[in-house]
């Protein structure tokens, strides 16, 4: 079955009889004693990456030791700084991301730093549909976050009951105008929470000093896909857009920091 599974398209799972029934190179396969059809198919994640000329290296152990054996996973990639067509750029490029069931996408645009990030996210909710299947989608900011906290909070939060969760990070608290202590984003909390809620920012509002968050499929498909848009527009219009959408992400997927 292995040899199988290594002939098949980029090394990933072997559609026979069940999509779920191989997952990847790093798990073990399972005991052909039953009738593949009898297996119950794999709970599956989808993790999202925006990345510059980040090393993903990282991933080794993420994917080993962040990710448990019954679970199917696509990675995908969001390239912020190329412009080549989407792809490893090598043989030995290709085969590392089918071990690691990576899908890359240029993404190129004239937003910097964490509003480029900001905006891969944006585009990966837009594409959400209410037929998909993984259970969670995982957004990591690679810079944000080390690897072995990345690997301990995703293991923690997988069987969570609550549909969203921080990666990690320090508690914010804003006061009714939307100001955390030195009332930087203000105007700009204000601004961007009245289009979005209708409404004027909430007493004590809390929020996490992190852009990396999990969030169950199904709290994706309850968000309008206009929102999406609107703070798409929202991005590229106003300078401290990106910092105010990370700071209610929580809200839009109706769960507390």
């Amino acid at each position: 079955i292995e040899a199988v599974d290594n002939m098949v398209l980029n090394l990933k799972e072997l559609e026979l009889f069940e999509p779920d029934l191989i997952n990847s190179m790093y798990r073990p396969y399972p005991v052909h004693k039953l009738v593949p059809s009898t297996y119950n198919p794999l709970k599956s994640v989808e993790i999202i990456i925006p990345v510059c000329k980040e090393s993903l290296r990282w991933l080794n152990d993420f994917v080993k030791k962040g990710l448990p054996d019954n679970l199917k996973f696509t990675i995908y990639v969001y390239e912020l700084c190329t412009n080549r067509t989407s792809g490893p750029s090598s043989d030995a490029d290709l085969l590392w991301d089918a071990m690691h069931h990576i899908e890359r996408y240029p993404l190129p645009s004239n937003l910097t730093g964490s509003s480029a990030q900001t905006l891969a996210i944006l585009k990966h909710l837009m594409k959400t549909k209410i037929t998909d299947t993984a259970e969670w989608k995982i957004f990591i900011v690679p810079k944000n976050i080390a690897t072995h906290t990345l690997i301990s909070e995703v293991r923690h939060n997988l069987d969570s009951t609550k549909g969203f969760h921080y990666l990690s990070g320090s508690t914010i608290e804003f006061d009714s105008k939307g100001c955390p202590i030195d009332c930087t984003l203000g105007d700009a909390i204000s601004k961007v929470y009245s289009t979005i809620f209708n409404g004027p920012v909430p007493n004590n509002f809390l929020s996490k000093s992190v852009s990396s968050f999990m969030v169950k499929g199904r709290r994706i498909s309850s968000v309008p896909s206009v929102t999406w848009s609107r703070l798409l527009s929202l991005l590229y219009s106003s300078p401290h857009t990106n910092d105010v959408i990370t700071k209610i992400w929580h809200v839009l997927f109706g769960d507390n920091a």
